[in-house]
């Protein structure tokens, strides 16, 4: 699962994939349910258990030495093995814990505009985030700023990233209604022209334009307090 960080700004229109973040974290619960059991085989007609009673038994074969079972004590002892429920949590609360990082960061940031909100949402979100998962290149301010003050109003109030985590059906809207040109335009500012115009294709053609590596994810609804939507995912 990914962690979320300032790259959310990628998504342009910042689809769902918070939501999908938290799709991944229920089917992973649900794998770890446990199995149901197997059903009981149905009872013998009473003409297969005459048919059993008159064949003879044959003797059975003497049961093979089995090892020793391990002692509760030893049992107790071993470490839990990698990638067990431990592991799992510990993800989780690391993913948690950066979802509600950077939504305070957000909430903290002011601007006259939305596009001068949402650059300085980058900035410092980015900047809070350790060394190794820093993005490597942002956007100079002025070219952020030229470049989102074209697109609709929808879409510039959309880049905010607690507005967006609170109005995602709205905010998904209104990256649909973006029109493409302008999409390439910011992602742009992110990465090679030819990448951007080879999102948008494959959006255009209905297929999943491939998630930015560490995009945030809001969902349908406001996240719940303790619940990440996670952006993110993700490792950055």
């Amino acid at each position: 699962m990914r962690r979320m960080i300032v790259s959310y700004l990628l998504a342009l229109g910042l689809a769902g994939t918070l939501a999908a973040c938290t799709g991944d974290h229920a089917s992973s619960g649900a794998a770890d349910a446990p199995a149901h059991a197997p059903a009981p085989a149905p009872p013998a007609s009473p003409t297969a258990a005459k048919a059993a009673s008159a064949t003879p038994a044959t003797p059975a074969a003497p049961a093979a030495a089995t090892p020793e079972a391990p002692k509760p004590a030893e049992a107790e002892a071993k470490p839990p093995a990698a990638g067990g429920p431990a592991d799992h949590a510990t993800t989780q609360a690391e993913i948690e814990a950066a979802f509600h990082k950077e939504l305070a960061i957000a909430q903290s940031v002011q601007g006259k505009t939305p596009c001068e909100r949402a650059f300085k949402t980058m900035k410092a979100v980015d900047a809070s985030a350790p060394p190794s998962e820093r993005a490597t290149a942002l956007p100079a301010e002025p070219d952020f700023m030229k470049v989102c003050m074209d697109l609709p109003a929808a879409m510039q109030r959309c880049l905010q990233l607690d507005y967006a985590i609170e109005h995602a059906i709205e905010c998904r809207k209104a990256g649909d209604a973006t029109p493409m040109a302008q999409r390439q335009a910011f992602r742009a500012l992110f990465e090679p022209p030819a990448a951007a115009g080879a999102s948008d294709q494959d959006h255009a053609q209905g297929e999943p334009a491939a998630a930015p590596a560490h995009a945030a994810q809001p969902s349908d609804t406001a996240a719940p307090a303790g619940a990440p939507r996670t952006p993110a995912a993700h490792p950055r």
